[in-house]
């Protein structure tokens, strides 16, 4: 499946056919109906283990187990979209979100749920890899940046709706009735998937040959590159992310201000990512940008614990919402230019790996300083950690240097 190459690798470029990004909304559509129903269960299913009598433990395992599931099946179900074609897999992650999102909602023990939730990552790693591959394979390589920028436009309006419609649902359905809700939502991409069909054809496949010819992944500078972007900033978000409400309430902020300040970033998140896109097709140094956002977002958190009103860490909160976004864009955007058409699944599915093992191991890190230390020394160990994926990707692109030549037309 994944081979180390030295290799050069040249930015692929696609047959006239291939679409712009404007026609790609029918993808766009169905990764936001997808983030919006798995951001529903991330938001209830931790209210629903505590209503089940679990431990704070019990609850990290539960959530653990999602995210390493995604983590590890992402690398499989990327292959097999690259053998067997996008469109079974997207079909079977769209039938297991469903099926396990109503099992979550109707067990009785934090054992089944634990079962059904580990069910519904596969569902999502099914989707996640391969839908990102589908982009890929239907975008000239000079629009990759805006085509990714739309594409996770519509996965922050996912992350964004889902816990608001989380917590109306709950308000005044109770948290099953919640997850039910989200259940009969996530039908409504069987809808749309008929005018996804002709996209999830790839290139060189039908709806319903498989694709003739799957080439080994090999593992250049760039997708190295693109990979330790990815684990530096999703490892620094998340461990922000799980603590920054605790930090900013114990330094006495309003819940309201922690609420505005989360949601601020989520806007600046939202909207930049259109205009980064173009950024980066325009600009087409992925490896700075990654370098450039990483290298920001870090030094705003290493200062996090030296701050303690409501201004100043709204303003470092957005320059590392704004840095994560620069890098992330980079990061997608290079891998897909750094695989070929038939390994693109495979390629998708290690970027999925590494965003949700960073996101993994942000928290425990952070957790782990904590525990002996204080939030000085926990969020710079987060940027650190996050610093050192930067070198990685410095080092990386140096030792690679003499074989990589990105070949435009």
């Amino acid at each position: 499946m994944i081979e180390s190459s030295n290799v050069e690798f040249r930015y692929i470029h696609l047959e006239s056919r291939a679409a712009t990004p404007l026609l790609l909304f029918p993808i766009y559509g169905l990764t936001f109906i997808v983030e919006t129903v798995l951001w529903v269960f991330r938001f209830i299913v931790p209210l629903r283990l505590v209503q089940l009598g679990a431990s704070p433990f019990e609850v990290g395992v539960v959530v653990g187990a999602y995210g390493l599931t995604i983590a590890l099946c992402s690398l499989a179900l990327g292959y097999l979209s690259d053998r067997l074609g996008r469109k079974i897999i997207v079909i079977l992650g769209l039938i297991l979100i469903p099926l396990a999102g109503f099992i979550v909602a109707s067990v009785g023990t934090v054992l089944e749920l634990l079962v059904a939730y580990v069910l519904m990552g596969i569902g999502f790693a099914s989707l996640n890899p391969t839908l990102d591959a589908t982009v890929a394979d239907n975008t000239d390589p000079a629009h990759f940046g805006r085509a990714f920028g739309m594409l996770t436009t519509s996965i922050h309006m996912g992350t964004s709706l889902g816990p608001a419609l989380a917590g109306l649902t709950a308000a005044s359905l109770g948290l099953a009735g919640s997850m039910y809700s989200a259940v009969a939502f996530s039908l409504v991409a069987f809808a749309v998937l008929p005018y996804n069909l002709r996209l999830l054809r790839g290139k060189d496949s039908s709806p319903t040959k498989p694709s003739p010819k799957v080439s080994k992944l090999q593992v250049n500078g760039g997708l190295i590159s693109g990979w330790s972007g990815f684990f530096a900033s999703f490892s620094l978000w998340s461990g922000v992310a799980a603590f920054l409400p605790i930090y900013a309430g114990a330094v006495g902020l309003e819940v309201h201000e922690i609420g505005s300040i989360l949601a601020l970033q989520a806007v600046l998140s939202f909207a930049s990512r259109i205009p980064l896109g173009f950024m980066v097709d325009r600009f087409r140094k992925e490896t700075l940008l990654i370098i450039f956002g990483l290298a920001s977002a870090a030094l705003s958190v290493f200062f996090l614990g030296y701050v303690s009103t409501y201004l100043p860490l709204l303003l470092l909160i957005l320059v590392v919402s704004a840095g994560r976004s620069v890098a992330n864009l980079g990061s997608h955007a290079l891998i897909a230019r750094s695989a070929d058409k038939n390994s693109r699944g495979i390629a998708m599915g290690t970027a999925g790996a590494s965003r949700n093992l960073g996101g993994a191991i942000g928290p425990v890190v952070i957790g782990v300083v904590l525990s002996s230390q204080g939030y000085q020394e926990g969020f710079a160990a987060l940027a650190v950690m996050s610093f050192l994926g930067l070198c990685g990707s410095v080092l990386v692109t140096r030792a690679f240097s003499s074989k990589l030549k990105l070949i435009t037309n």
